[in-house]
């Protein structure tokens, strides 16, 4: 398969990730998501346990 990539942020991909098991659409409007899972490298290239997404 040629499927084409994105390149996302840690813990943006795990909000994404619920978002998409609990059906949220497209347009479904605004999300400030809090994720905390342990470590991976957020915004600001620094590892830490939690980022914010809004």
């Amino acid at each position: 398969m040629n499927l084409p990539t994105q390149t996302v942020l840690h813990h943006h991909a795990h909000a994404a990730a619920c978002l998409a098991e609990h059906h949220w659409p497209l347009d479904g409007g605004d999300v400030i998501a809090l994720t905390l899972d342990g470590i991976g490298m957020g915004r600001t290239a620094l590892y830490g346990a939690a980022s914010a997404c809004g």
